[in-house]
């Protein structure tokens, strides 16, 4: 016994340094201080904190209040009414959250990862957010998500946002951004050229060989598009927006050599009404 005010530590090993009314009752078991916390399995940890207990086997709580962990290897380092139920499952902090699956992950307000290997982060929008199987990654930000490298990120109305302003509608849409100030190099188009490569592209339908999506789906090879048009990183990926790119560019080469071939009928519908 450490010291402080009420405490108990009568296993073999256990240990409370301070605080008050703390009980660490297991072998091995240690509680740093705080008040009203108790460690009740075999090598648990209550750093600090209050009414926090520690009963699964090397559990640990770092504190704040109303926390337990209760399976082998769990953990919960902080914040208010988490629970971490699952055997080596983590809640890092915050209110109301419970990691119930094994090597699950339960994070902000309100998360609940009820699965094996299951990551939930929930924002602070009210309600709670559950995962509902194994090794699902769910996170809910009303305020958007940002992927990408800028230290002041600026999110568009959108459920994911890149750096490149790209972001997924909340109709599931990619959109990109196509405004004159976030482009460089900007050079011509030959929509007749495109046209013709166009015509020469080999599309086929074909699935995925992994098997994961049993559709079929109608395109050309990355290799193909590629090459044929010199656009994207490798041959490996196709972007959507140079696929709608060279397809608005080959409707409207069809679009002007359909205006000329009316304007050329017209002529001679003229020529045979004047004969």
């Amino acid at each position: 016994m450490g010291g402080g005010e009420n405490n108990t530590a009568n296993a073999n090993a256990s240990l409370v340094v301070g605080g008050s009314d703390n009980k660490a009752t297991a072998l091995d078991s240690t509680i740093g201080g705080g008040y009203n916390n108790h460690a009740t399995g075999f090598e648990a940890t209550i750093v600090g904190g209050s009414s926090n207990t520690a009963s699964g086997e090397r559990s640990y709580i770092g504190g704040g209040n109303g926390n337990e962990a209760s399976a082998r290897y769990s953990t919960t380092s902080g914040g208010d009414n988490n629970v971490a139920s699952g055997y080596g499952a983590i809640v890092p902090g915050g209110e109301g959250n419970s990691a119930e699956g094994s090597y699950s992950y339960a994070a902000g307000r309100n998360a609940q990862a009820r699965n094996t290997g299951a990551f939930v982060w929930a924002d602070n929008s009210g309600g709670s957010v559950a995962s509902t199987g194994p090794n699902q990654f769910i996170v809910r930000a009303a305020g958007g998500v940002y992927f990408g490298d800028e230290n002041d990120p600026s999110l568009k109305s959108g459920l994911i946002n890149t750096s490149t302003g790209a972001c997924l509608s909340e109709n599931g849409e990619w959109e990109y951004t196509a405004t004159d100030d976030s482009r460089t190099d900007i050079d011509p188009i030959d929509a007749d050229e495109i046209l013709e490569q166009v015509r020469e592209l080999t599309i086929q339908s074909w699935r995925y060989e992994d098997g994961s999506d049993e559709n079929h789906h109608v395109g050309p090879t990355a290799g193909a598009f590629h090459e044929t048009f010199e656009l994207g990183q490798n041959g490996e990926t196709i972007s959507s927006a140079d696929a709608d790119g060279v397809a608005l560019a080959a409707i409207q080469a069809l679009a002007n050599r359909n205006r000329q071939l009316e304007s050329r009928l017209e002529e001679l519908e003229a020529k045979v009404e004047a004969e």
